[in-house]
């Protein structure tokens, strides 16, 4: 086995010190990579630069010819239409003729002119409507018999709000376009109209433009509130055109995107394929002229501009590529001397070091630098390892910090208190500064303690367990909790002196006989006791931090926990816990919380604050110590 490894580092040392051969991973195909990126990068991105020119000028003119297109076509249907008024017009005359001369027309005579006019127009009818008594407009005369008697009010409703004589409106399931001529009397009401009907599927083979570059130009009637009636592209007959758009879920519904500079000029996306498109209106109508293409036709030039790059890009390959293998290869030399000394000083040997070559140029300087690194490093390795040092011990200190930690917590509590109890500590980092207590005086009296050290680390951890001994002390020896408290935080004093560090905390005693509890607030967090009845309280005084000043006077508030009270005693990191809206967690959502659970264990309702602060946060870090205490009084 000596041997195999013996013989595994001499190839390995060996692969280490040998320069590298031919072209591939050498110098000279770095150099001329770099060559080639620098001559082909520019020219790709000028190639790109005149597409995009000429792209640009492609959309403009491709828009151009859509709008000459479409207003080619809507001229046509403006004649098609004026034709229509102008037909009505004549129609009226003759209705107005007959009546001058004292011979009213016949119904069979209307319906015979309107049925020539009909055929030779060729549109689907033409009919009178006159309003009757109640205000109802019905059909009187038509060219088409089965309408004679039909109901036309809703029609001649629309008609209202028209000012002018004459209209080209839609109306009804079926989609008709009407050209209508209107009656008014003297006041200026409505009572009759002349009309003639065309569906707008007649349209459909007036819509038809042709190609354009090998493309078929889609035309199409559109309603002012988008919605396609006809056109030469079937597939888009009742799609409904709409702006700001953010999806297009539904398969009838078009989303349409505004082009800068292009006035009247839109995108849109139907059936996997993009279109660019304008609308432009048609005369004495509510309805617009759709007309769009296929929105690859701006790309007709790609593969001319690809085929010329690829091209100028091959020529540079072959000649630039020549002059630069040809130089690098000479520049190589020194570059191959400065990798066998980085591979004796990969192999242990720092002594070695790099001489200059006269074509060494950059790769000598480099050389030196290398040389200087080397000796740089040899010094930054003792540097490395007492860091390493410090570092080993500061991981001691903090698993020693840890295990102080865990000590400041009880792990054994007594029994029959008269009450349940639910805990929870969660350090900010490895170690925190707040700390839980509670331990029995005597026979029927408890000691409860929650603290909070200002600062987090080691330093508040150890001003915590200073604290939590001398309360353990003094209650052996102190028949009053004002004596104690007092006490503990002159002697505290003492320690903490001038060094701004003082600790927050809150300590009761209970007595299970008589459920009085005894209390002293120090600067912390007043806890919260719910009663049974639902109303919460507040335990709160006026007293300075443990170690802030010396205490000449402490008063004590007694309260009487009765059955089923509970009493929750808590740090600042539970209502100073904040989400990424830097919004606290709160006094109210603690109180909230403490009402929805005040049916749960002891045990069950700390995990329920936990988890309800967890999922406030939405897994924010935590920026301090989270510790809490429960008591629920026997039920």
């Amino acid at each position: 086995m000596e041997c195999d490894q013996s013989r595994i580092m001499t190839e390995k040392n060996s692969n280490c010190k040998s320069s590298p051969r031919g072209l591939k991973g050498s110098l000279v195909a770095r150099v001329l990579l770099a060559g080639l990126i620098f001559l082909v990068i520019p020219l790709v991105f000028h190639a790109l630069w005149l597409f995009f020119d000429d792209y640009e000028a492609n959309i403009k003119e491709n828009f151009n010819s859509l709008n000459l297109l479409g207003k080619g076509k809507v001229e046509e249907f403006n004649q098609l239409f004026h034709f229509e008024i102008t037909t009505l017009g004549i129609m009226e005359s003759l209705l107005k003729q007959e009546e001058t001369q004292g011979s009213l027309i016949s119904i069979e005579d209307a319906n015979e002119l309107f049925s020539k006019v009909a055929e030779q127009e060729e549109v689907s009818s033409v009919f009178l409507l006159k309003e009757v008594m109640d205000g109802t407009y019905l059909c009187i005369s038509s060219s088409n018999s089965e309408m004679i008697g039909e109901n036309f009010t809703s029609l001649v409703r629309d008609y209202q709000t028209i000012e002018k004589d004459h209209t080209i409106f839609l109306e009804g399931s079926e989609k008709t376009i009407y050209a209508s001529k209107l009656f008014r009397n003297k006041n200026g009401d409505i009572i009759g109209s002349i009309n003639i009907a065309l569906a707008s599927k007649a349209l459909v083979h007036k819509l038809d433009i042709g190609q354009k570059f090998g493309y078929k130009v889609q035309t199409s009637l559109v309603t002012s509130k988008g919605l396609i009636l006809a056109s030469n592209e079937t597939s888009l007959v009742g799609s409904t055109l709409k702006s700001n758009q953010v999806s297009n879920q539904d398969e009838k519904l078009i989303a349409i995107k505004p082009v800068k500079e292009i006035k009247s000029g839109f995108t849109f996306d139907f059936l996997d394929e993009s279109y660019i498109a304008t609308l432009l209106p048609l005369e004495d109508s509510d309805l617009q002229l759709l007309v769009n293409l296929p929105e690859k036709i701006n790309f007709l030039d790609f593969q001319k501009y690809l085929y010329h790059t690829f091209i100028l890009l091959g020529l540079i390959v072959i000649f630039g590529g020549g002059g630069a293998y040809l130089i690098t290869m000479r520049m190589a030399k020194p570059l191959k001397h400065l990798s066998y000394v980085m591979g004796q000083i990969g192999d242990g040997d720092l002594s070695a070091k790099f001489t200059k070559d006269k074509m060494g140029f950059e790769i000598n300087i480099l050389g030196e630098r290398f040389n200087e690194m080397i000796a740089s490093l040899l010094h930054h390795m003792e540097e490395v390892e007492a860091e390493k040092v410090a570092k080993e011990t500061l991981k001691q200190e903090l698993l020693l910090g840890h295990s102080v930690q865990e000590s400041l917590l009880p792990k054994d509590f007594p029994r029959d208190m008269g009450f349940s109890l639910g805990k929870g500590c969660r350090p900010a980092k490895e170690v925190g500064g707040d700390f839980y207590d509670l331990f029995a005086i005597d026979d029927r009296k408890f000691q409860i303690t929650i603290a909070d050290a200002a600062g987090k680390g080691v330093f508040a951890c150890l001003y915590s367990l200073s604290l939590r001994s001398m309360l353990r002390a003094f209650s052996k020896t102190e028949k009053s909790l004002s004596s104690l408290i007092k006490k503990t935080n002159n002697l505290f004093c003492s320690d903490t002196k001038d060094s701004g560090s003082f600790v927050t905390g809150w300590v009761g005693q209970f007595d299970k006989t008589t459920r009085k509890l005894c209390y002293v607030n120090c600067g912390h967090n007043s806890p919260m006791l719910r009663r049974k009845n639902g109303v919460v309280e507040r335990l709160q005084s006026d007293l300075m931090a443990f170690g802030a000043d010396l205490f000449s006077d402490v008063k004590v508030h007694e309260v009487t926990l009765e059955r089923g009270d509970i009493l929750l005693l808590f740090t600042d990191g539970v209502v100073e816990a904040h989400n990424d809206h830097m919004e606290m967690y709160g006094d109210k959502r603690l109180e909230k919380l403490l009402n929805n659970s005040f049916e749960m264990d002891a045990k069950d309702v700390i995990l329920n604050l936990y988890e309800d602060i967890d999922n406030f946060t939405n897994g924010l870090a935590q920026f301090d110590d989270i510790t809490t205490l429960l008591i629920k009084m026997d039920g």
